[in-house]
């Protein structure tokens, strides 16, 4: 397993400063929106395949993600994800032993 696996980052994206920020294939991502006028846009590796998408709980407690927000709004969606360690391993990314 990658030594980097189950940590996370953080990093504050605005327009001010133009910034964006790369996210390798495999890798887990969420965001969290700091004022109420927020356009996020992404671009993914293929086409969108609903079938496909997955994710991990906003708040998985072993991550420990500080989200430094009382009280999130979050999506149906996102609230139904199971944490990582509950994740089935056919879902998670192959790391390959160089």
């Amino acid at each position: 397993m990658d030594r980097h696996f189950g940590q996370w980052a953080s990093v504050v994206l605005s327009s001010k400063e133009q910034n964006q920020i790369y996210i390798p294939r495999g890798f887990a991502h969420g965001y969290l929106a700091l004022s109420e006028r927020v356009q996020f846009l992404y671009k993914c590796t293929d086409l969108y395949h609903p079938e496909d998408e997955r994710g991990i709980l906003w708040s998985d407690p072993q991550i420990g993600i500080s989200w430094n927000v009382a009280d999130p709004i979050v999506s149906d969606k996102d609230s139904r994800f199971t944490t990582l360690s509950q994740t089935p391993k056919e879902f998670l990314p192959q790391y390959l032993a160089k």
